[in-house]
């Protein structure tokens, strides 16, 4: 459209103005409006801009390159910042063991943290503490590992922040042709005891990973339920359904900050 030739009663509304008395503008910010006074989404100053929108929407701010392809994203109606498509506080958490002897049928919890720690067995509370049903246990009581309690440490996530989980991938290889199971949980904490409580499953492996010696397998596990609340602690299991074949594995936890 061009102003050329037009009276300004046709053409005023279309003009942006900043409404300050014709001070034009200032150091407060002050929001852009239209000739005829509705506001857009758009505040100036002679040192900032802040863009708020009347409505929150998926697109708040959207900053596309020239094919149209979204490079910064603002969606203000789900709390979430996007650049090239990803969301920009993306995180990674990896859990894993190495060389274990299992028993088959059982739920073992993986390492999350760097810490000095053995992989024999019952070593550690994740042994028997989470059972051998078809998914691992909802509770964990750490009085009845009292000699192993602090074993279980390595095999925690605390999370310190609103998180939602975005993908998982686990690898793995095997001492023979065994069936892998995977499982995420997580738990509220109980201080000062350390007790586990109100497991919540996460993700899970939609079938066995059917895991040998020759190769390394990989896949990714279904999400469950992806909102994780600061507070909880996150624990990775391994099942080996077929044997005691000695296993390998890591499984990696793509995950992003929501508040």
């Amino acid at each position: 459209m061009s102003f050329t030739g037009k009276a300004p009663n046709a053409t005023y509304k279309d003009i942006l103005q900043v409404g300050n008395s014709n001070n034009g503008i200032s150091t407060s910010v002050t929001n852009v409006k239209t000739g005829d006074g509705s506001s857009s989404s758009l505040s100036v100053s002679d040192r900032a801009l802040q863009v708020k929108s009347l409505t929150d929407n998926t697109a708040a701010l959207d900053v596309q390159n020239a094919s149209g392809t979204s490079k910064l994203l603002v969606d203000t109606t789900n709390s979430i910042v996007k650049a090239n498509g990803v969301h920009v506080n993306t995180m990674y958490k990896e859990f894993g063991i190495y060389d274990f002897s299992p028993s088959a049928g059982q739920h073992y919890a993986l390492i999350s943290n760097n810490m000095m720690f053995s992989d024999s067995g019952s070593d550690y509370a994740g042994h028997t503490g989470f059972g051998t049903g078809a998914d691992p246990a909802t509770t964990l009581d750490v009085s009845t590992h009292v000699s192993r309690s602090i074993d279980g440490l390595p095999t925690y996530w605390y999370v310190m922040d609103n998180i939602s989980i975005d993908a998982i991938r686990v690898i793995a290889r095997a001492d023979g042709s065994v069936n892998l199971n995977f499982h995420v949980y997580s738990y509220d904490l109980h201080t000062p005891t350390g007790d586990l409580s109100n497991g919540t499953l996460i993700a899970h492996i939609g079938s066995v990973l059917a895991a040998t010696t020759t190769s390394l397998k990989t896949d990714v596990l279904a999400i469950d339920s992806a909102s994780v609340s600061s507070g909880k602690v996150l624990i990775a299991f391994i099942e080996n359904e077929t044997d005691t074949s000695d296993i390998s594995c890591q499984l990696n936890i793509k995950y992003h900050i929501t508040g």
